[in-house]
Protein backbone atom coordinates (compact mmCIF):
# COMPACT_ATOMS: atom_id res chain seq x y z
CA UNK A 1 0.00 0.00 0.00
CA UNK A 2 2.92 2.24 0.34
CA UNK A 3 4.31 1.72 -2.94
CA UNK A 4 7.95 0.63 -0.91
CA UNK A 5 9.31 -2.84 -1.51
CA UNK A 6 9.59 -4.98 1.57
CA UNK A 7 11.82 -8.38 2.30
CA UNK A 8 10.54 -10.84 4.02
CA UNK A 9 11.14 -13.31 5.91
CA UNK A 10 14.09 -15.61 3.80
CA UNK A 11 15.09 -12.65 1.85
CA UNK A 12 12.03 -13.05 -0.69
CA UNK A 13 11.12 -9.31 -1.94
CA UNK A 14 7.05 -8.73 -2.24
CA UNK A 15 5.98 -5.83 -4.32
CA UNK A 16 3.34 -3.54 -3.32
CA UNK A 17 -0.48 -3.55 -3.81
CA UNK A 18 -1.72 -2.53 -7.29
CA UNK A 19 -2.28 1.47 -7.39
CA UNK A 20 -6.32 1.66 -7.41
CA UNK A 21 -6.73 2.90 -10.76
CA UNK A 22 -5.31 -0.75 -11.14
CA UNK A 23 -7.67 -2.69 -8.94
CA UNK A 24 -10.52 -3.96 -10.60
CA UNK A 25 -12.38 -6.27 -8.24
CA UNK A 26 -13.83 -4.53 -4.82
CA UNK A 27 -11.86 -4.23 -1.78
CA UNK A 28 -13.13 -4.18 1.78
CA UNK A 29 -11.38 -3.34 4.82
CA UNK A 30 -12.36 -4.86 8.42
CA UNK A 31 -10.55 -1.93 11.00
CA UNK A 32 -10.59 -1.84 14.75
CA UNK A 33 -8.80 -1.28 17.28
CA UNK A 34 -6.45 -4.60 17.07
CA UNK A 35 -6.20 -4.43 12.98
CA UNK A 36 -3.56 -3.62 11.40
CA UNK A 37 -5.02 -0.03 9.49
CA UNK A 38 -6.94 2.24 11.92
CA UNK A 39 -10.40 3.43 11.49
CA UNK A 40 -9.33 7.14 10.09
CA UNK A 41 -6.54 5.47 7.98
CA UNK A 42 -9.43 3.25 6.52
CA UNK A 43 -10.84 6.34 5.20
CA UNK A 44 -8.00 8.12 3.95
CA UNK A 45 -7.37 4.94 1.92
CA UNK A 46 -10.89 4.44 1.16
CA UNK A 47 -11.16 7.76 0.07
CA UNK A 48 -8.14 7.91 -2.48
CA UNK A 49 -9.22 4.44 -3.78
CA UNK A 50 -12.78 5.87 -4.41
CA UNK A 51 -11.35 9.09 -6.31
CA UNK A 52 -9.44 6.76 -8.33
CA UNK A 53 -12.63 5.12 -9.28
CA UNK A 54 -12.42 2.00 -7.40
CA UNK A 55 -14.80 0.22 -5.31
CA UNK A 56 -13.73 -0.10 -1.33
CA UNK A 57 -15.96 -0.28 1.38
CA UNK A 58 -15.17 -0.55 5.60
CA UNK A 59 -16.58 -2.37 8.27
CA UNK A 60 -15.97 -1.59 11.93
CA UNK A 61 -17.21 -4.53 14.44
CA UNK A 62 -18.99 -3.38 17.71
CA UNK A 63 -18.04 -4.07 20.76
CA UNK A 64 -19.21 -6.15 23.34
CA UNK A 65 -18.21 -4.79 27.19
CA UNK A 66 -16.62 -7.49 29.56
CA UNK A 67 -15.48 -7.24 32.68
CA UNK A 68 -11.96 -6.29 31.81
CA UNK A 69 -13.26 -4.08 29.14
CA UNK A 70 -14.55 -4.78 25.70
CA UNK A 71 -13.69 -6.97 23.03
CA UNK A 72 -14.68 -6.64 19.38
CA UNK A 73 -17.69 -8.43 17.87
CA UNK A 74 -16.30 -10.59 15.66
CA UNK A 75 -18.62 -12.64 14.58
CA UNK A 76 -21.25 -10.12 13.13
CA UNK A 77 -17.97 -9.46 10.93
CA UNK A 78 -18.06 -12.34 9.57
CA UNK A 79 -21.92 -12.25 9.08
CA UNK A 80 -21.48 -8.81 7.25
CA UNK A 81 -18.35 -10.42 4.64
CA UNK A 82 -20.75 -12.62 3.54
CA UNK A 83 -23.40 -10.58 3.28
CA UNK A 84 -21.09 -8.00 1.56
CA UNK A 85 -20.18 -10.50 -0.46
CA UNK A 86 -23.39 -11.71 -1.62
CA UNK A 87 -23.86 -7.96 -2.39
CA UNK A 88 -20.86 -7.59 -4.49
CA UNK A 89 -22.04 -11.02 -6.59
CA UNK A 90 -25.24 -10.23 -7.78
CA UNK A 91 -27.62 -9.85 -4.31
CA UNK A 92 -30.39 -7.40 -4.62
CA UNK A 93 -29.28 -5.54 -1.56
CA UNK A 94 -26.52 -2.64 -2.04
CA UNK A 95 -24.73 -1.73 1.18
CA UNK A 96 -23.26 1.27 2.70
CA UNK A 97 -19.65 2.19 1.99
CA UNK A 98 -18.92 2.19 5.52
CA UNK A 99 -20.43 -0.21 8.41
CA UNK A 100 -20.51 0.35 11.78
CA UNK A 101 -22.19 -3.24 13.65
Amino acid sequence: MTGVEQVVEGGASMRPLSSPRRMACPLLMVVGSRSMVREQEALELQAGYRQAGADCSIVVPNRIPYPLGEVENFITVDDFIFEWLDAKLGAARRLDPVTYL
